[in-house]
């Protein structure tokens, strides 16, 4: 198998995107991005899970592992099909000019965009009842057969945890809820089948966008990376359709939760409570649900990052009802077995696995060496690289394999200025020392981003703030905080050619302007 050629992307949830909804989704500025995207001489876009948001409007929570997140549909585009009135558009952007531009508030961005979509969804469900749209009613009823194998069961769970039971967990809802039956469905479907069909327009509208999204990307020559977080929130669609494929009681409770043992930079460690897969069932089945999960985000994006790949090799199982993680043990978890279903299923003769492996965190030999086996690309950090120590993994001359993923920065770490900010002078004069520079504050961003362009890494990734240089204020998320996260967005003048321009010319020095199809890893 082939090295990929050297190429570069940007890390930006659509969600950040400019435009005048009051949050960034599918519309005109994600087709812009790319377009910004190829003149900067990128080969790759990575975001965060498109799946709707949950706790703290987080995308790594959600109520489904497998659904659209609303939030993203363009309106606009709406309007231009007449789903919705344009004096209906312009009094919502009209209020969203009320919001600011420099970041989402999802409090009123979700009110109003959600009493939009159900007003719009009503004259989509006037056209799909009228014999004159054909090929309307052949598109909507393929995408709900093709779809069915998770849309059922998101429906279902939407209309019982907003409508029947709101805001109430699943496990404290009535018996015969609790579980999926076909008499409980039966009983949804003649109660709140107006409902149900409102449900699965808003999705049909975020597949039809998204893949006019990646029809572009085609055209462009732009990889979409996908992110999978490794676990499901409890209150989701997947735990309550699927209790035997997590580790629950008789009674819905979790036996153990997830999380991550202490460390040096947590005393108590993490704990996550989300619930823990139930392998053994997953083994037994050929891990379908996995697939199936995996089939789903690739209908989307060109590749996935897997979030907490370690997990796969071994898991910190903690008691349900610890205060914190330190009572908690490392279990075995599926190893390569998985992988092999994935690339059974996944993959044509002699094709690679498209993912990639966040391997951060607590890593020992033996994720080392289930990363090795599985012959995913893993994931190099040069914020983590300056401790002092010349063998540190994450500095660039200590890549063994062209096949890593190279990144300043991620979703959960500080911005590179503001990471710069808070270095001790020790590691500031490593970092000076290392990247031959004066460090000077203005323009550590993009000595790192060259640092990264440099390195053997087959592809380089770097956040959008890294490349505008924005320091802590536009940090996307701080873990372990539940407030303040997933809401910074870019201004619309800093995507402009000078940007664009400068980042080509990084590529086309350091040999990341690469002519091939999308970037397979490997």
């Amino acid at each position: 198998m082939k090295n990929m050629s050297r190429s570069h992307g940007v890390l930006l949830h659509p969600s950040s995107l400019p435009s005048q909804e009051g949050i960034g989704g599918l519309g005109s500025e994600a087709h812009s991005f790319l377009y910004w995207l190829h003149d900067a001489g990128a080969q790759a876009w990575q975001m965060l899970p498109l799946v709707p948001s949950g706790a703290g409007h987080s995308p790594y929570s959600s109520p489904s592992a497998f659904a659209g997140n609303p939030l993203l549909i363009s309106l606009a585009r709406l309007s231009e099909q007449g789903w919705l009135t344009q004096s209906e558009w312009q009094a919502y952007i009209n209020l969203a000019q009320s919001w600011g531009v420099d970041e989402v508030h999802f409090v009123q961005v979700s009110a109003e965009k959600q009493t939009l979509l159900e007003q719009a969804t009503q004259r989509f469900k006037q056209a799909l009842s009228d014999s004159k749209n054909s090929e309307l009613q052949r598109s909507f009823k393929e995408f709900c057969h093709e779809e069915a194998y998770w849309l059922e069961d998101a429906a279902y769970f939407n209309i019982l945890s907003t409508v029947a039971y709101p805001h109430q967990p699943w496990w404290t809802w009535p018996k015969n809820a609790q579980r999926k039956s076909k008499a409980l469905t039966a009983k949804i479907e003649k109660k709140y089948l107006d409902e149900l069909l409102t449900y699965k327009i808003i999705q049909y509208w975020f597949q039809e966008q998204w893949q006019a999204l990646k029809v572009l990307a085609d055209q462009l020559n732009i990889s979409l990376i996908g992110d999978v977080p490794i676990y499901v929130d409890r209150h989701s669609a997947d735990v309550w359709a699927n209790p035997s494929l997590f580790k629950l009681d008789a009674m819905s409770l979790p036996l153990v939760v997830a999380g991550v043992p202490p460390d040096a930079f947590s005393e108590t460690g993490q704990l996550w409570g989300n619930p823990i897969f139930e392998w053994s069932k997953h083994s037994s089945t050929g891990f379908s649900w996995w697939i199936a999960r995996l089939k789903r985000v690739l209908s989307l994006t060109h590749q996935v990052r897997i979030d907490h790949f370690r997990a796969f090799a071994s898991y910190w199982s903690v008691p349900y009802g610890s205060q914190d993680a330190r009572l908690g043990t490392w279990v075995k978890g599926p190893g390569i077995s998985i992988f092999k279903a994935f690339q059974s299923a996944l993959c044509q003769d002699g094709q690679n696995l498209p993912l990639i492996a966040e391997d951060l965190g607590l890593i020992d030999q033996e994720v080392r060496d289930l990363l090795a086996t599985s012959g995913l690309p893993g994931m190099k950090v040069l914020q983590f690289a300056f401790d002092g120590d010349s063998q540190n993994a994450y500095l660039p001359h200590n890549y063994e394999t062209a096949n890593c993923v190279v990144y300043t920065g991620t979703h959960d770490n500080d911005t590179s200025r503001g990471w710069w900010q808070s270095l001790d002078e020790a590691s500031k004069h490593q970092v000076r020392l290392y990247c031959s520079t004066a460090g000077e504050e203005h323009n550590i961003s993009w000595e790192l981003i060259r640092l990264a362009f440099s390195s053997i890494a087959g592809l380089c990734v770097i956040p959008l703030q890294d490349i505008l240089s924005l320091g802590n204020n536009a940090r996307m998320n701080k873990p372990s905080s539940v407030s303040g996260n997933w809401a910074w967005r870019v201004r619309q003048e800093a995507l402009n050619p000078e940007v664009s321009s400068r980042l080509k010319a990084l590529a086309e020095l350091y040999g990341r302007l690469s002519t091939s199809t999308h970037p397979t890893l490997k």
